[in-house]
């Protein structure tokens, strides 16, 4: 099979005009020269897709969809062609029939997780939602975290809980648990997808003006802030992020995570007495947690506390004894010691 496939077809197009200068020859020859092209290679399901994604990216859309049905006429149990034609009739804004296609694959092979996604997908242009929830949630299931899917259900989610339900699905489905919408935006988080997470929050609950205990999903208000927080620090725009840290302690005075984002600005800053306060706050209310130990042991050493630092990274060794990192800084103070 060819290295470039478009290239190819950019060739097969001018070729049946006899002049390589050729750009746009008449449609209805340049589809009887491929179908010659592919019935010698037998409508090869894969070259046949290739092909059909290449015309259509070339604007050729109607010539793909011809082609990909002679190829179906030859292999009309190809999940490849269907796929094809499924993704082309998207592309084109046929979303009812990208479903068809993508239904059609689903029902041959429920395990089909990359059908089951894009069916997703063009349910939820459809504003099929409860469906497309479905569909991210079953694609989650089988394939873990995806962030296309994590995004997808996420904003079902968001976009279900502002509607007025009047069939009574409330309370019926777990879209509406608030805890699901925090942990995929959590995991999105640990993906790296900010910008994903910064549309759903930022634009979809944040930027309403309204107290944070107004969001559509008051029990999960918080922890959005905080994953509001993460994203601000892994963007490195610490003034938004501890604009937010401080925000969930308005509401909780409790939050560890809080303290501890707020520990890590400072630290950064380099206000590291500062940070020292708020990792001692967090260690207060989570003793066992090796990280906030170690993090807390980095402060005291860079105020000058070598000993308590000594001691905080004991801690963090003792708590979480496989941990590299602890051991090296907690044995490099050991030297320092002695």
């Amino acid at each position: 099979m060819p290295p470039d496939i478009e290239s190819l077809v950019r060739s097969w197009i001018p070729r049946e005009q006899g002049s390589e200068s050729t750009p746009s020859p008449p449609r209805s020859v340049s589809l009887s020269w491929l179908n010659r092209q592919l019935k010698e290679r037998d409508y090869h399901p894969r070259l046949v897709c290739e092909v059909a994604f290449s015309l259509n990216r070339l604007g050729y859309t109607s010539e793909a969809l011809l082609l990909i049905g002679q190829g179906l006429s030859v292999s009309p149990l190809s999940l490849e062609l269907l796929s094809c034609k499924g993704y082309i009739l998207a592309s084109k804004g046929d979303l009812v029939g990208a479903e068809v296609q993508f239904s059609a694959i689903i029902e041959f092979d429920p395990s089909h997780w990359e059908a089951r996604l894009a069916r997703a997908e063009v349910r939820r242009m459809q504003w099929k939602l409860l469906c497309s929830y479905r569909d991210y949630t079953r694609v989650l299931q089988s394939f873990g975290s995806h962030p296309i899917a994590l995004f997808g259900r996420s904003y079902c989610r968001v976009m279900l809980s502002q509607q007025t339900c009047e069939s009574g699905l409330v309370g019926q489905f777990d879209w509406n648990d608030p805890r699901g919408l925090v942990d995929d935006l959590r995991s999105l988080v640990d993906l790296g997808e900010y910008d994903l997470v910064d549309r759903l929050i930022k634009d979809s609950f944040l930027s309403q003006e309204s107290d944070e205990h107004q969001l559509n999903l008051p029990d999960g208000g918080v922890d959005l802030l905080l994953i509001r927080g993460r994203v601000g620090l892994a963007r490195e725009e610490l003034n938004e992020a501890m604009e937010f840290f401080n925000r969930v302690l308005i509401f909780d005075d409790s939050v560890v995570e809080a303290y501890s984002g707020r520990g890590e600005i400072l630290f950064r800053l380099g206000c590291f007495s500062d940070s020292l306060a708020e990792y001692s706050t967090a260690v207060s209310l989570s003793p066992s947690d090796p990280k906030l130990r170690f993090r807390r042991g980095q402060a005291l050493e860079k105020t000058g506390e070598i000993q308590a630092a000594k001691l905080e990274f004991q801690a963090a060794v003792n708590l979480e004894g496989d941990n590299q990192d602890y051991l090296e800084q907690f044995e490099r103070l050991e030297l320092v010691g002695n």
